[in-house]
């Protein structure tokens, strides 16, 4: 009798104790709800605009010539990338030009690609011509990568059209190899990105196709679209006078949308010897079908990351007005679309969006990993979060993360995860810019939207950074197309490139000057691809792991630098590092002092 007593004055004490617990633990959660909001500012850092002072003078031309044209809303992208290898980020920013079939003199280019060489010091002047990247080509897109490893970046730029591959003549110069290499395409690309797919130590390359367009079938579609806006406007014109539709509405909507052409199929190159690519779309099973049987991407981003830690990398792509694409490489040599599967296909009412630009990252820095997707006006961004080890599925968290009002007044293009202030969180940077001028209440020229990562927090990660903390300059309005991130004068930040359709493009440099420490990585394979694209880092600082990966293409039509730079705040030096190489070669490194710039060989030492 006095054991059952002591028995149960014992559970009673567990039992009460437990209670206290509970009621504190959901006191001090309904307390932290129901407190106000932790004054928890973004860092006063300007983004300062210094474009012509740097020596950029580029300026868009769609081409633009009576009626627009499909191809002439789209815009350029751009990017950054060492072609010299002097050690400092040079600027590409594609062009469009006078379509072939407009040109006064058949037999000369119509258009040349800007290539601005750095100083090194963030002073830049355009040698494209020079260095031979003239075409007839209508460009779009662009992405960076050693197809031959030869240690020199080369360019390969998407066109309404044959696409172009750019060789790197050991810095030289470039060549057009197209032909050689067999990776012209010949249909109306916006997005590309080097891959290994097949982890072979060669960079293959996926192509991104919009839609089956050509002059015959815009023609059909402006005969159709014009002729419905105007029957609609003569017939309420007078009769219901509230109903306006601008005359000059209905010139710029002879475009056509996309949703009036059928979708195409993406391309994926294998490439065989370091000089010739084998079209191995259909075998590889990317040629994705909608329920008719019929093509179903409209591919306006590329993202390539290897998001379920397989050792394979894998491809998520974008598409306008239908569903987006998670492309799981099985490893075999052939993909699975596990887009709708996983959850991130479509927004969270089940409807497709009309996606643009998109990227990879670790904003949570749990080794959790998350995929962005622009919108269009009315839409919601897309960000797609997955903590299962797994990654069987994602969840659209972008409302919960701080994301999601704001998004729905801009038309987002290009986008990236980034480290702004250095302090190891990943902040967000988009582009707005409407499609064509008098599409609806919304401006043509739109402001872009910086979001800095505060952590955690009952409101979520993000938070919209105003003005008054980077300066006015970074929200310039403009027609934002390309956007990319780079540091031009290697002071360990992270400066920001945008292209805009038919307009200037724009260069911020980011004067974070000394606030947080840094680390920057310069990553080179020897059993891998010599660009080491697919080579996965984290870095450990304190308790907190950082995950970056050296990813090709991503945002719209545009190639961030694939050096990777790991914000580390105050912290000195960073505690221990993991470098994953595509070959399945880990290395490990510990003690890495803050504020350098390193090259890591595969399998060697550090290199400062």
């Amino acid at each position: 009798m006095k054991r059952r007593v002591i028995l149960i004055c014992i559970l009673s004490y567990v039992s009460m104790v437990g209670a206290w617990l509970v009621y504190h633990h959901q006191s001090t959660k309904k307390r932290l709800l129901n407190a106000p909001e932790e004054e928890i500012k973004p860092p006063k850092i300007l983004f300062r605009e210094i474009t012509q002072d740097a020596g950029i003078d580029y300026v868009h031309d769609s081409g633009a010539y009576e009626a627009l044209l499909l191809p002439e809303i789209e815009g350029p992208g751009c990017g950054f990338f060492d072609f010299d290898k002097d050690g400092d980020q040079d600027i590409l920013i594609v062009n469009s030009g006078k379509w072939p079939h407009r040109a006064s003199d058949s037999s000369k280019p119509t258009v040349v690609h800007s290539l601005y060489e750095n100083d090194g010091r963030g002073q830049f002047v355009d040698i494209g011509e020079k260095m031979g990247l003239a075409a007839r080509s209508y460009g779009q897109g662009v992405c960076f990568g050693d197809f031959d490893n030869d240690g020199f970046e080369d360019i390969y730029i998407t066109c309404a059209g044959p696409n172009i591959l750019f060789h790197n003549e050991n810095g030289k110069g470039f060549i057009d190899v197209t032909s050689e290499a067999g990776v012209g395409c010949g249909e109306y690309a916006v997005p590309a990105a080097f891959v290994d797919y097949d982890c072979d130590g060669l960079l293959d390359l996926f192509v991104g196709n919009f839609v089956q367009w050509d002059l015959k079938k815009q023609k059909k579609v402006q005969d159709m679209v014009t002729g419905q806006l105007r029957n609609r406007y003569e017939m309420f014109k007078d009769r219901v006078p509230e109903i306006k539709i601008d005359p000059q509405t209905i010139r710029y909507g002879e475009y056509g949308p996309p949703f009036a052409y059928e979708g195409s199929f993406c391309v994926l190159y294998r490439n065989i010897d370091g000089r010739r690519f084998k079209d191995v779309s259909a075998e590889a099973g990317i040629q994705v079908r909608d329920a008719q049987g019929r093509p179903a991407a409209k591919a306006l981003g590329v993202g390539v990351c290897d998001y379920n830690d397989d050792g394979w990398p894998d491809i998520a792509v974008a598409n306008d007005m239908t569903s987006d694409f998670l492309l799981k490489n099985l490893g075999n040599g052939t993909f699975e679309n596990v887009g709708l599967k996983v959850g991130m296909a479509n927004d969270i009412h089940g409807r497709a969006r009309s996606g643009m630009g998109i990227h990879w990252g670790d904003f949570r820095n749990d080794n959790s990993i998350a995929l962005a997707i622009g919108n269009f006006a009315g839409e919601i961004i897309g960000l797609y979060h997955s903590n299962d080890p797994e990654r069987k599925i994602f969840l659209d968290v972008a409302m919960a993360q701080g994301m999601g009002a704001a998004s729905r007044a801009g038309v987002m293009w290009g986008l990236f995860f980034f480290d702004y202030d250095l302090d190891g969180r990943l902040d967000f940077y988009l582009l707005n810019g409407h499609t064509y001028e008098g599409s609806g209440d919304l401006p043509h020229r739109q402001k872009p939207v910086l979001y800095w990562n505060r952590g955690p927090s009952r409101k979520g990660y993000f938070a919209f950074v105003g003005p008054e903390y980077v300066g006015e300059e970074l929200y310039t309005p403009m027609v934002g197309r390309g956007a990319a991130y780079g540091d031009i004068d290697q002071d360990g930040d992270l400066d920001i490139l945008v292209s805009s359709n038919q307009g200037p493009a724009y260069l911020y440099r980011n004067e974070c000057n000394g606030r947080n420490q840094y680390l920057r990585l310069k990553l080179v394979g020897t059993k891998s691809n010599r660009s080491a694209i697919g080579a996965k880092i984290r870095v450990r600082s304190g308790e907190v792991w950082q995950r970056r990966e050296v990813t090709s293409g991503g945002s719209y039509a545009s190639q961030s630098e694939l050096p990777v730079t790991i914000g580390l705040g105050s912290s000195l030096a960073a505690d221990e590092m993991e470098v994953t190489w595509p070959s399945g070669l880990k290395q490990t490194f510990e003690n890495i002092p803050a504020g350098e710039t390193l090259k890591i060989i595969e399998g060697q030492e550090l290199i400062p």
